[in-house]
């Protein structure tokens, strides 16, 4: 399987390699070697970063922390303070350091520390400021996948049109032409 960068935002990107949380669920972080492949895949890093067993459960416990933490903004109900202290914690650390190397060129590198440091200061600017009210769940049953609605209507429904969209709407379809037959 393959990571998906659709959320519009890194964190809500790295909180969905955990998707459809309350039915069939699928990890894609099973290993430190995914974490590493996600890490090189986000561009948060040019080379994966070496990931111990350690880092890894750190790493995940910090996606599951931003997961409850932005799913709580279009529930409306309050945050974990428990959450939002690991977030705060993780990132205090330093984070991934940009080096310009050409214009239109930015290269990225840093350890895993670094790089969870970079994360949470990345969920941290979207649930700490107005952006946040932008957040939503995909509106496909089962999905648990959220993402940013840039949308100028502020009318997005899907984490990713042509996935969640279309399945949803060919299945809508397939009731209206049910309902239709004699």
């Amino acid at each position: 399987m393959d990571f998906d960068f659709v959320s519009d935002h890194l964190a809500l990107d790295f909180a969905g390699t955990l998707s459809w949380r309350t039915t069939d669920r699928v990890d894609l972080l099973t290993a430190p070697a995914d974490l590493a492949r996600w890490v090189h895949r986000s561009g948060l890093s040019e080379e994966p970063p070496k990931v111990t067993a350690a880092m890894f459960r750190t790493a995940v416990e910090l996606r599951e922390a931003v997961y409850r933490a932005a799913a709580s903004v279009p529930d409306g109900t309050r945050a974990d303070p428990a959450d939002l202290a690991l977030i705060r914690r993780t990132a205090q650390h330093p984070g991934v350091v940009p080096q310009l190397w050409a214009i239109g060129e930015v290269r990225r590198s840093g350890d895993l520390t670094q790089v969870l440091a970079s994360l949470a200061v990345a969920a941290s600017d979207l649930l700490g400021t107005a952006e946040r009210h932008h957040i939503r769940v995909c509106a496909r049953p089962n999905c648990t996948r959220l993402f940013l609605d840039r949308s100028r209507a502020a009318s997005r429904r899907w984490c990713d049109k042509l996935r969640c969209g279309s399945s949803a709407n060919s299945a809508a379809y397939r009731r209206r032409r049910q309902t239709r037959q004699p």
